[in-house]
């Protein structure tokens, strides 16, 4: 659903006006934005147009980038975000760095990540 969310306020030329006031209403007020209802509602009592907004999600163009993440998350068995491809073959996320080096300080859990990126990015471009 944020997925979907994400696309349509981008089709719209919205995204940027948007993208800070999701944020606030996810993590910061802590609305359940996980259902289609949900955030249709939102997205109203936020100011935008319910049919133009309606029409934007329902679109072809919407719903076929929609179904081209789904299917690139379960190629690269992503389970939760955030979740980092890099060159299209290394596939890394916090949770991942966090349980292999059994970190539980979210810091360090950061940086080890941030680490573990910068060396796969520099593989990657050797290969190049």
């Amino acid at each position: 659903p944020e997925a979907h969310l994400f696309l349509t306020l981008e089709a719209m030329g919205k995204l940027e006006q948007y993208h800070s006031r999701v944020f606030q209403a996810v993590h910061v007020q802590r609305q359940r934005l996980m259902k289609d209802d949900q955030i249709i509602e939102w997205a109203v009592k936020n100011g935008l147009d319910r049919a133009k907004f309606m029409e934007t999600w329902n679109s072809f163009g919407v719903t076929s980038k929609l179904r081209r993440l789904e299917s690139l998350s379960k190629g690269y068995k992503v389970t939760g975000t955030p979740t980092i491809i890099i060159d299209g073959k290394y596939v890394v996320s916090p949770s991942q760095v966090a349980e292999a080096n059994k970190i539980q300080d979210v810091n360090a859990m950061l940086q080890a990540t941030t680490q573990v990126m910068d060396a796969l990015v520099k593989k990657a471009a050797a290969t190049k």
